[in-house]
């Protein structure tokens, strides 16, 4: 097997591709350049958890499955050479946490405060996700029911997913899908003290959930959005309160990832940005 040094190296190799095929092959769907991205950087926990979302033995996986007519197989890379070695980098992710003694993290208790997640689409729902799971009470808010019932259904799925691997008991999964309700009325956004927009990236859309943000939020709520690449001012201008607004961009997938970015806009308090930070 690699040893830390070798198995980063050979995660470099991965191209990251756009429509990853790899993928494709695996026959849990593991989201394999994710994982190996994390390899790469030496985020060997981060790694694992991402690989524990699909497969529930992924030390048993990266020594057993027949990954050179499955995901190595379609690797890009062995077209004109050897495929990025995906079974070794599973099992040496495996190994590194049974050695480390890394297991999925419990839901934490109820905090007692509310976040409300505007969207409910893979990012939003994740959102709202790893917030119920942080401890928050949540509302996931949507334009329609249809949206919001994919969404709930995807999260419960989920959820028992980790009890059915013996990775989160049932009780805890019921305690923090309990904390979570949906809704379509912006009237729900009323004592969230984070109100977390995630609709798609086009300013128009931004701005109009931002006014309605704006008309239904307490004051003194804190105002975010999920943007990647939008200004923050122009989102900001579509309230009365700007000095409330700031980014908070999560990468996906978000009950997995723990790196959050926080972007201030011009005119974003300290106050503001202090809370988030929180």
């Amino acid at each position: 097997g690699y040893n830390k040094e070798e198995a980063m190296e050979e995660a470099a190799r991965c191209l990251n591709c756009k429509k990853p095929k790899c993928v494709e092959g695996c026959p849990v769907s593991i989201d394999i350049p994710a994982f190996i991205a994390e390899v790469k950087e030496g985020n060997f926990e981060e790694a694992f958890k991402i690989i524990s979302q699909s497969s529930a033995l992924p030390a048993v996986c990266g020594r057993v499955c027949p990954q050179e007519s499955q995901c190595e197989g379609k690797c890009i890379r062995g077209i004109k050479g050897e495929p990025v070695a995906i079974g070794k980098l599973e099992r040496f992710v495996a190994d590194w946490a049974r050695e480390h003694g890394i297991k999925p993290e419990p839901a934490a208790e109820k905090n007692g405060k509310k976040v409300a997640v505007i969207g409910s689409g893979l990012m939003g729902g994740g959102i709202a996700q790893a917030c119920a799971v942080a401890g928050y009470e949540v509302v996931n808010l949507d334009i329609a029911q249809e949206p919001l019932d994919r969404a709930q259904a995807l999260v419960a799925k989920l959820m028992n997913k980790k009890v059915a691997k013996g990775k989160m008991t049932q009780e805890a999964c019921d305690e923090v899908l309990g904390r979570m309700s949906y809704s379509t009325d912006y009237a729900s956004l009323a004592s969230a003290e984070f109100v977390i927009e995630a609709v798609p990236e086009r300013l128009d859309f931004k701005e109009s959930t931002f006014a309605k943000m704006d008309e239904f939020a307490d004051e003194g709520a804190v105002l975010l959005t999920n943007t990647s690449g939008i200004d923050i001012d122009a989102i900001a201008a579509a309230t009365k309160r700007p000095e409330a607004v700031l980014g908070m961009h999560f990468f996906y997938p978000a009950p997995v990832m723990k790196l959050v970015e926080l972007i201030r806009g011009t005119a974003t308090s300290d106050e503001a940005f202090a809370a988030a930070q929180e």
